[in-house]
């Protein structure tokens, strides 16, 4: 065990440079991986969480005056039902906003909210979200704060003055529900300014209030046309409003019950739709991410397991030898998952996502999920191990090569596919190529073509994993290419040879992808199309799909066009004199 270490640190000294290049790599696709499950999970429960932190009461209630179109509601009785745990009453007012200039505001839409007492604001406060300026000060009866909205009037900013003209108390209540009809019906207007721009429950819907204080009830109730209001709050939430409301009715037939539960749904609705993307998003980086990282890993195990003949001459086992390129890879998986976590942190102020759940969210700013970022973290850790166990089995079963190094044992799989192309009459720059794309190679000279093809296949980096996989290659494979030369290959043959095996790969890559993405898209239609409420009809568009084909296989040509230039200008006689 003493060896196994000592030879584990040396390695880790020796090669800290490239060790460096696979934590930043790696911490890299973690960083992206976690920062949208983190923002999935921050977007499925902002409004959730906005919500349980406004203490907003879960019944309104409104009654009428006597003899008024609006059902009588006795307030207090209605407040000592069995499902009501507290509750308070007041008076409701009503009127239009006006700018400075007399203008109406808000085409007459008026919703006066706030506190209407001091003892409802010192039990459910202001019930808002404070997004600039700051709250009203209770005791002054001209400060106001005016309630979200997606396109702000610009002449009602913090800071600005606004009047607000409230109903004269002989007009009809019908004006409350059909609008007023005249300046008549207005008292003379009040000017207040305003301090601050809060979020209340309601107000993601579209809707226009303005949160007045205690003061402003208490001067002006008197003088103007008032009807009672309540609020209440359940025992069990929202769940105990139907029996609530119910209760209600029997009481006064007919009587104003509402919730905010409607917004609730509208939300979530939009949010889950998000959330749903986000997840898939990580899931398939993640997946993506780590088969395009593997490739890394796996040829530095390779090209370092060429000393594992020195190393069992001095007594390794190869336990030990499978040991070794385990504790490499521990190392880079334990500093990337943990380098991921840092960077998802450090973006978290980005989230939530969507602009609902964005101004919902009660805590912005970073945020630390333990559950996402240190499972989610540990997850990518585990899964960079998993993969590197099949690289650390194969290394540690080495023997001597023909090269004088270590080279994997055993027989050499020959491409059936490759084989039939060139019975069938390819020409010897294809038939090499598909074999280059369809054997991966062995030992130190192995490319990961299958992982690239499935890469490719789910990617949006797809380009530069197919890059990737050509350079190095043709970097590993540059004694076949001038053995190819030896045999009569001209530099034309060997860069059609590298095109033929990006081509190769671009066609597995369509021939994995295509059916993969109708039916993620199939799927992914009928879960949008259940959240909005529509009949679900996924039409694949054939010609798009078909269209992929030659466009695939353009992009792949070029990529190649570079490693395959470098593959036709390799000096044969020089490189097999090196080898």
């Amino acid at each position: 065990m003493n060896a196994l270490w000592m030879r584990a640190r040396s390695e880790l000294r020796a090669g800290r440079r490239s060790l460096m290049g696979l934590t930043l790599m790696l911490g890299l696709v973690c960083g992206v991986v976690l920062t949208a499950a983190e923002g999935a999970r921050r977007t499925d429960t902002a409004y959730a969480r906005f919500a349980a932190t406004m203490h907003t009461p879960d019944a309104f209630i409104i009654s009428g005056n006597p003899g008024g179109p609006i059902p009588v509601v006795d307030i207090q009785r209605v407040l000592r039902l069995p499902q009501v745990v507290s509750g308070v009453s007041g008076r409701g007012l009503f009127g239009v906003a006006e700018s400075m200039q007399g203008d109406v505001l808000w085409n007459g839409d008026l919703n006066l909210g706030g506190a209407p007492t001091q003892q409802s604001l010192e039990q459910y406060g202001w019930g808002a979200k404070l997004l600039q300026g700051r709250f009203p000060d209770a005791s002054r009866p001209d400060e106001i704060a005016v309630g979200y909205r997606r396109k702000p009037d610009p002449r009602m900013r913090v800071g600005d003055r606004i009047k607000i003209a409230l109903a004269r108390p002989d007009v009809p209540e019908s004006a409350l529900f059909n609008g007023f009809e005249s300046k008549d019906q207005l008292l003379p207007p009040i000017t207040v300014r305003i301090v601050g721009e809060v979020l209340q429950q309601g107000e993601l819907q579209g809707s226009s209030d303005i949160v007045a204080t205690p003061a402003f009830y208490q001067r002006y109730t008197p003088t103007t046309l008032t009807i009672p209001v309540g609020v209440a709050a359940l025992k069990h939430g929202a769940a105990d409003f139907p029996a609530f409301s119910s209760a209600v009715d029997r009481l006064s037939p007919g009587a104003l019950v509402f919730s905010q539960n409607d917004e609730a749904a509208f939300v979530n609705r939009s949010a889950h739709l998000l959330t749903i993307a986000l997840w898939l998003f990580a899931g398939l980086t993640a997946l993506a991410g780590l088969l395009i990282f593997a490739q890394a890993p796996a040829r530095d195990a390779y090209e370092l397991a060429q000393e594992n003949p020195a190393l069992e001459a001095l007594g390794m086992t190869r336990a030990q030898l499978f040991g070794l390129t385990m504790v490499r890879s521990g190392v880079v998986a334990v500093a990337g998952a943990a380098l991921g976590i840092v960077l998802a942190f450090l973006v978290s102020p980005m989230t939530p996502f969507g602009r609902l759940a964005r101004v919902a969210e009660p805590d912005p700013g970073f945020s630390f999920d333990t559950l996402v970022l240190v499972v989610g973290g540990l997850a990518m850790a585990i899964a960079v191990l998993v993969l590197a166990v099949i690289p650390a089995l194969k290394v540690s079963w080495f023997g001597p090569g023909v090269l004088g190094g270590a080279e994997q044992t055993g027989p050499s799989h020959r491409s059936r596919v490759a084989d039939t192309l060139a019975h069938a009459g390819l020409s010897p720059a294809g038939a090499t190529g598909v074999r280059m794309a369809m054997q991966p190679g062995r030992g130190r000279l192995a490319t990961p073509v299958r992982v690239t093809v499935f890469g490719a296949a789910i990617s949006f980096a797809a380009l530069a994993t197919l890059a990737h996989t050509l350079a190095s290659s043709v970097r590993k494979r540059r004694r076949d290419f001038a053995i190819l030369k030896t045999l009569g290959f001209v530099r034309r043959q060997v860069s059609a040879a590298v095109a033929w095996q990006a081509t190769t790969i671009g066609v597995l890559a369509l021939l994995v992808g295509i059916p993969l993405g109708i039916a993620l898209g199939r799927w992914g239609w009928n879960v949008f199309s259940a959240q909005v409420g529509v009949v679900p009809e996924p039409v694949t568009p054939a010609l798009f799909a078909l269209l992929l084909v030659p466009v695939t296989l353009m992009f792949a040509i070029a990529v190649a066009a570079l490693p395959a230039r470098s593959a036709g200008r390799l000096r044969a006689a020089p490189l097999l004199r090196t080898e």
